[in-house]
């Protein structure tokens, strides 16, 4: 909030995005709490009023992006986005609190201190992991600004991206709510539950991402047509990003045995790891525009599975 000014008129060569970039940071504040309000709910298993709250909060709070999009256009709908935000915060804490009535559970800060060692061995650690996502993103999409062709090279990434957030949905629901099924069979110390339902997993999350990204890698060129003429030429920036949806599942497992198992700095650095390829990626392909991004971003997936793969292992045998 406080240096958007710098930000947008240093690196992003962008100074009238000043008011976006401060409505930006406010509505990573509200996700950040609302993320809070839903890691609650998964804690007390909660997940089909984790998906209640998701399905009312989109409903609700897309009517504001787009009254404010066509009003205002992209301060307009920076602003829809974060009261759709505020909108979804209020319901999932609603929905937590009657869930710790339900449980009979209260929100306390007493006892705090005895928590510290669980603080900074899990909480921190999986903040920071976390944390590095949006920024490392931010990073490459200004490189991208910066050496890859200006805004429009970001406008064919975002539009390819779309598919890319949406085929990652699965694994993501998969992965949730399998994650306190890893977590008992480590704490039991079922070695082989926990190694067989990690493959599972996996293949469950493929089954469901490759057959739909080989049909959206073929009708790429004509996807890619719907949102303009000048988007066709860049159908490998759609194929590079629905390959990565790919890599992204198998490797989701391998993170969820890894979380399950309290290593939360070992994830850590597998995300920084993965932050610091991406970047590094995105300036080493910036020439190819948005599909340098998009294959930075691979590349930057494939380490990390390489990686979590033989962690998780070395994990298992602990």
């Amino acid at each position: 909030w406080l240096a958007a000014p710098a930000l947008t008129a240093g690196v992003l060569d962008a100074p009238h995005l000043e008011a976006e970039l401060r409505l930006g940071a406010l509505l990573v504040l509200l996700g950040a709490l609302s993320g809070v309000a839903t890691g609650g709910l998964a804690g007390l298993e909660a997940f089909r009023q984790i998906a209640i709250c998701n399905a009312l909060g989109a409903l609700l709070g897309l009517p504001f992006i787009l009254v404010g999009a066509h009003l205002h256009g992209v301060a307009g709908a920076t602003g829809g986005f974060v009261l759709s935000a505020g909108i979804q915060l209020v319901i999932v804490v609603f929905a937590l609190r009657r869930r710790l009535a339900t449980e009979k559970l209260a929100l306390s800060f007493r006892g705090l201190r005895q928590e510290r060692g669980l603080i900074l061995s899990f909480s921190v650690p999986a903040f920071l992991g976390q944390a590095l996502t949006g920024p490392a993103s931010w990073a490459a999409l200004a490189l991208l600004v910066r050496y890859g062709g200006g805004y429009g090279e970001v406008g064919h990434y975002a539009a390819a991206n779309q598919w890319f957030s949406a085929l990652i949905l699965v694994p993501m629901l998969v992965g949730g709510a399998a994650l306190p099924v890893l977590a008992q069979a480590v704490e039991l110390g079922r070695v082989g539950d926990a190694r067989h339902t990690m493959r599972r997993l996996m293949q469950v999350n493929l089954v469901f991402t490759l057959p739909a990204a080989l049909v959206l890698g073929l009708l790429s060129p004509l996807i890619m047509a719907l949102y303009g003429g000048s988007f066709v030429e860049h159908w490998p920036t759609l194929v590079l990003c629905v390959a990565s949806v790919c890599v992204f599942a198998a490797q989701q497992p391998a993170g969820h045995l890894i979380v399950a198992s309290g290593r939360m700095w070992l994830g850590f650095g597998l995300n920084g790891i993965w932050a610091c390829v991406f970047i590094v990626g995105t300036l080493a392909f910036a020439t190819m525009g948005s599909s340098g991004l998009a294959l930075a971003r691979l590349v930057a997936y494939g380490v990390h599975l390489v990686l979590s793969l033989v962690l998780v292992q070395r994990v298992l045998r602990s």
